[in-house]
C-alpha cells in the first residue's frame, strides 16, 4: 500500500497540523493519505459494473433473515 511506504519514509498518515477542528485539510506535502491519492490513485471501476444493482440483488431487506 502506498500510504504504508510513505509512512515508513517518515510522513504521518494525517499530520496534526492539518487538523482544522472539524476534519483534516488535504495537504499532500504533510499527509501520506493525501500524497498517496495523488501519486498512486485507486483503479477505475469495472466496466458495466453497477454497485447499486449488486447491492439490491444480494442484500436482504428483512431484519429477520440474518
Amino acid at each position: 500500500m502506498k500510504e504504508k511506504k510513505l509512512m515508513d519514509s517518515g510522513i504521518p498518515l494525517m499530520d496534526r497540523s492539518t487538523w482544522n477542528g472539524n476534519t483534516f485539510n488535504k495537504d499532500p506535502e504533510k499527509n501520506a493519505h493525501d500524497k498517496a491519492n495523488l501519486t498512486d490513485p485507486n483503479p477505475r471501476s469495472f466496466p458495466d459494473y453497477d454497485s447499486y444493482k449488486d447491492w439490491d440483488t444480494y442484500s436482504d431487506d428483512s431484519i429477520h433473515n440474518y
